[in-house]
């Protein structure tokens, strides 16, 4: 009589929610669940692994930190979808509304535009310094359309070919810099897969003309002179009815 075969010891099959554990045709293995995400969403997420063991301890670990509220790495945001993200989420609900009115300006106008396609965990510091350099060479008038707005006849540089050459300030290429460091590391914060790349990159700080002021004998004689003023007031406010003193003078009321 021939020995009975031994049977391979069926798979015991996972309850419903607490993913996937399957081996691809590759002779990769996968460990699939649906996890938490940054944005408070579930999501699909997939981990490899080279044989069953080691994609079942992925989906272990995985599904504790979704358990424990703590996101999945979100390599599919774009630097566009993670600026929305943070104006909306992050931004409005701490900031004053001024603040979050000039932090969308930034973000709209010239952050969205030239680095919002770029995949969030593969922004480096490279990129970063590309963008402000092309922004302190773009013309503000050409970017916003200014001299187009004016009527036909009205029209004087970058509408009729002759770029007036209106480049950011430093203070507002420094603003960028700001905007995006910050949003950089908020993003950080959101445990996403992102670096303060910003922060590599050191943009100047604006110099402005200030006068020289004044000398300790200049300072002091301006001293004497308020003496000497407050006392002329006093003395016609005592012998000269209807007379207010009001910055070193005296103005007048009512006649005498």
């Amino acid at each position: 009589m021939a020995a009975p075969t031994e049977l391979a010891p069926s798979r015991k099959r996972r309850a419903n929610g607490n993913g996937t554990v399957y081996q691809r045709s590759d002779g990769r293995w996968v460990a699939r669940a649906y996890v938490l995400m940054p944005d408070g969403t579930t999501a699909r997420r997939d981990y490899y692994a080279t044989s069953e063991k080691a994609a079942n301890r992925k989906l272990v670990e995985a599904m504790s930190r979704s358990h424990q509220g703590i996101p999945a790495e979100a390599t599919g945001w774009t630097v566009e979808r993670f600026l929305l993200y943070w104006l909306e989420h992050v931004v409005r609900p701490a900031r004053k509304p001024k603040t979050h009115q000039g932090y969308g300006v930034v973000v709209r106008v010239h952050l969205i535009p030239q680095l919002g396609r770029k995949k969030l965990h593969r922004l480096t510091g490279v990129d970063v310094r590309q963008f402000l350099a092309r922004l302190r060479n773009t013309c503000l008038c050409c970017l916003h359309g200014v001299d187009g707005r004016r009527p036909v006849g009205e029209r004087k540089c970058c509408a009729i070919g002759r770029c007036c050459e209106r480049v950011p300030s430093a203070r507002l290429v420094q603003q960028v810099h700001s905007v995006l460091r910050n949003a950089l590391q908020a993003a950080v914060g959101e445990e996403l897969p992102a670096r303060k790349v910003a922060k590599l990159v050191q943009v100047s700080a604006p110099t402005y003309e200030v006068n020289r002021g004044v000398g300790v004998a200049e300072a002091r004689a301006c001293s004497r002179c308020a003496r000497s003023l407050q006392r002329v007031d006093g003395h016609l406010q005592a012998v000269t009815p209807g007379a207010e003193p009001r910055d070193g003078r005296c103005r007048w009321s009512g006649s005498a």
